[in-house]
């Protein structure tokens, strides 16, 4: 059964003048995240709302109240949460830094107000043996993006036997009032007005906040058929993360070192981190990340970039990403007899750790056979991992070995040479098969085959490359020129017409986009040269590139050919193409 929330009537008032909101002003930034964390629902995760016992307006109903803590411009947020709670009657306070809102601290369930000394801050009594026994007043004040508490004093309930509990009589004198209950000095919430509460929210609500949560937000930038919208409606109800503003998501943004170890953390149901230690010059305590990397350094989730810092604004890779959720998952080996992604190498610090998520269901990479793990990990990416973890891991269909797909056609083979190489980068190695003259074929041939749906399909079967006649010759390869990988192939023919030797081939690049192969450039020749001369005596070359066909000289088609880097080559081609022209 969902969780209910009876009588959330959150009457939120600003204690001071500086802080009033026109309706017609633009509202702070804080304002806009405020809103959008009560929209979202978010608010209730301050509360334990699995026991929360609901009480009438007076005694235990929920109420919240803007007020700055601080006087720096910027008003914390108050939410009480009323009632009995396994939390403990408090109330929650939440501030706006680092562009959003961050829980920082819990005061009081009944919060006492003190906006005008020199100490601003809240406070609030309790009697740990009842109402017959001692009152001791905590006082709660904010310092940078952490709440400081300290108990001032104590006394009975007639205000007699009034002890001192601080050493800081300036906070002993705000709070004493001639050895009596101290309510009266300070501003109770339930006495204040709805006016400046009700400018807040002009336009988010009509009138009052509503008894239950806001519906889950309707983010515009999540499709319905998106891999992530799930996991992104998931990882807001739980309060893992919440959109970039009410509307949107950013899912493709990038996430930072210091969210996802939040994101985990949250998780994990935001524990406590056993060691405040802090190795790191950049993570400040007050920070929305400080618990979360003080609890992954001491779990051995991550250590830091180095040993002094953490860098939490830097993108999170996605091999940090899912090293982060190995290790937080307990660093479980797989049980996978092979490595099916190309990019995951063996001795990567994430290689074990992409394994395991491949293996239970978490990430299937971005290709069939790669992983990406030097890719930034987006919004959308993480909760996706965190999501098949801790919910519903996806059905992954890892890749069998190329050379077992390929030996449907391997295994026909006879006398043909074969080659696999990646020629689009996408990760699939493609089958190049290269029939020389030693076939017994007509023609000296290739053929190119891709894997598709996990079988071995034809690009080009049986091409042509040179009939076999005249010192027939050719071969086919991997190259790349100008940074792009081309399937290159030649085919020439050594003739002999006195007194002349003559020579005459064409070679061509092929851009290949996983699908088909599309002639990108090809260079037609004919060269004579005399008594074996070096040098051609005559010479005729043409490129046709760009559907224009133009003639070159011996000297820029050299370039051309020099040009080439290999990556793989069949038949008569790499290191020889020169020595026949």
């Amino acid at each position: 059964m969902k969780k209910q929330i009876v009588a959330l009537a959150l009457s939120l008032c600003l204690c001071v003048s500086s802080l009033t909101i026109s309706a017609s002003a633009t509202a702070p930034d804080w304002s806009n995240a405020y809103k959008d964390f009560i929209q979202s629902g978010r608010y209730v995760n301050a509360f334990d709302y699995d026991t929360v016992v609901m009480e009438p307006w007076g005694s235990g109903e929920k109420r919240a109240m803007l007020h700055d803590l601080d006087a720096d411009g910027t008003p914390e947020l108050l939410i009480s949460n009323g009632g009995n709670s396994s939390l403990g009657r408090a109330c929650y306070i939440f501030t706006y830094f680092s562009n959003q809102v961050a829980y920082i601290g819990n005061g009081p369930q009944y919060p006492l107000f003190y906006p005008e000394t020199s100490i601003s801050g809240i406070a609030g009594d309790y009697a740990p043996d009842g109402n017959a026994g001692t009152h001791t007043l905590g006082y709660r004040w904010k310092d940078g993006n952490t709440i400081q508490r300290e108990a001032v004093y104590s006394c009975d309930m007639y205000g007699n036997n009034v002890e001192q509990l601080t050493n800081n009589d300036e906070l002993f004198r705000v709070c004493r009032a001639g050895g009596k209950s101290l309510y009266e000095k300070g501003v109770n919430v339930a006495n204040l007005g709805n006016a400046e509460w009700d400018r807040f929210v002009n336009g988010l609500f009509p009138g009052t906040i509503p008894n239950t949560p806001a519906a889950k937000p309707s983010f515009k930038d999540i499709p319905s058929n998106a891999y992530y919208a799930a996991p992104v409606a998931w990882a807001v109800e739980e309060g893992i993360t919440s959109g970039t503003s009410s509307t949107t998501f950013s899912p493709n943004d990038d996430c930072t070192r210091g969210q996802i170890v939040t994101f985990l953390w949250r998780a994990a149901g935001s524990p406590e981190p056993a060691d405040n230690r802090n190795p790191f010059v950049d993570v400040t305590s007050g920070s929305y990340y400080y618990k979360p990397v003080l609890w992954a350094v001491e779990n051995n989730i991550t250590s830091g970039t180095d040993a002094t810092h953490f860098s939490p604004n830097s993108p999170c890779t996605r091999g940090q990403a899912v090293t982060f959720l190995w290790r937080a998952a307990g660093s479980h080996p797989s049980s996978l007899s092979y490595n099916p992604f190309k990019d995951v190498k063996t001795g990567s610090y994430y290689r074990d750790a992409v394994l395991w998520a491949a293996e239970n269901g978490i990430t299937s990479g971005v290709s069939e056979r790669l992983f990406g793990p030097g890719n930034r990990c987006t919004r959308g990416q993480i909760v996706t991992f965190l999501y098949r973890h801790y919910v519903e891991p996806a059905h992954v269909v890892l890749p069998e070995p190329e050379e077992d797909i390929y030996k449907s056609i391997t295994s026909s083979l006879y006398k043909a040479e074969t080659t696999m190489y990646d020629i689009d980068g996408n990760g699939t190695d493609e089958l190049l098969v290269y029939y020389g003259e030693s076939s017994g074929r007509r023609d000296i041939m290739f053929s190119v085959y891709t894997i598709k749906n996990g079988s071995a399909v034809p690009v080009i079967e049986n091409e042509s490359l040179q009939m076999v006649v005249s010192a027939p010759s050719g071969g086919v390869g991997v190259v790349e020129k100008a940074g792009k990988r081309y399937l290159y192939t030649c085919g020439r023919n050594s003739g002999y017409t006195h007194p002349y030797t003559r020579h005459a081939g064409t070679v061509r690049l092929y851009s290949f986009n996983g699908t088909k192969l599309t002639l990108a450039d090809e260079i037609v020749y004919t060269l004579r040269q005399k008594d074996n001369s070096v040098i051609p005596t005559e010479v005729e070359v043409r490129r046709r590139t760009g559907g224009k066909n133009t003639a070159i000289s011996y000297s820029e088609y050299q370039s051309w050919i020099n040009s080439i880097k290999w990556k793989a080559s069949l038949g008569d081609v790499k290191g020889k193409v020169n020595a026949y022209f």
